[in-house]
């Protein structure tokens, strides 16, 4: 595919605007963002009227879309509709998210995704795992009678899905430091979510190498200032 310049609206480019800037386009890559002026001789030039490009939104909480609810269709054409059905409100990327459910129906989930990522559906980058590993007394909308604790088996078990994105909601007072510490090590991305976690919960799940927060409020004001942490990213929505 030839390269071409994309020119017309006006550039935000996550920072900053720019006026009178073109995006330089080879394939599916950005390759540059130049000025008008600097664009190399002869390349293609489309234009576009007016408006503002923008970088995509990354949604990493995404239950459904397009009529249609993951954990009630845990299928690639599924996640396929789901994915679309956000492209058109400017999300490029986000991660189909399955709450609490059985076994099969985190088997089936990770094996969706796995299969739309191979089939190179737009937008599906990973899953994420709201559950089932959470606080009852915080489920929410979740079945209470699947919530469970996390084992070591589990651990080994989301370990090896073969996914690269692996985001997981999780209630800190009910997880061992060592099995967060062991998925945080293996990539996964550990989220603090329905949970009825103390300051000192929380950041010992931070030690041990929790990155976010899923669901955050604040119920009452902590007694003192909390401790800054490396690689802490949290709240998303």
């Amino acid at each position: 595919m030839a390269i071409y310049a994309l020119t017309g609206p006006r550039l935000y480019t996550g920072e900053r605007f720019l006026d009178d800037h073109a995006v330089v386009i080879d394939g599916d890559t950005i390759t540059a963002i130049l000025p008008h002026a600097a664009l190399p001789a002869g390349i293609e030039v489309k234009t576009r009227n007016g408006g503002l490009l923008v970088p995509g939104f990354i949604d990493a909480q995404v239950n459904g879309g397009g009529g249609v609810l993951f954990n009630a269709t845990p299928t690639p054409s599924a996640l396929a509709q789901l994915a679309h059905a956000h492209a058109r409100y400017g999300t490029t990327a986000l991660l189909p998210t399955f709450i609490t459910d059985d076994a099969a129906g985190m088997v089936a989930a990770i094996e969706a995704v796995r299969a739309a990522i191979a089939a190179k559906v737009p937008g599906v980058i990973g899953l994420h795992l709201e559950g089932p590993f959470l606080s009852k007394a915080r489920k929410g909308a979740h079945d209470p009678d699947l919530i469970r604790l996390l084992t070591e088996a589990d651990a080994d078990a989301l370990l090896a899905t073969g996914l690269q994105t692996v985001l997981l909601t999780l209630a800190p007072e009910t997880v061992p430091p060592a099995l967060i510490a062991k998925l945080a090590a293996g990539g996964i991305i550990v989220s603090l979510g329905h949970t009825e976690a103390t300051y000192e919960a929380a950041m010992t799940a931070a030690d041990a190498g929790a990155r976010g927060v899923t669901h955050l409020f604040q119920r009452h004001v902590a007694a003192r200032a909390p401790r800054p942490r490396r690689g802490w990213r949290g709240p998303h929505p």
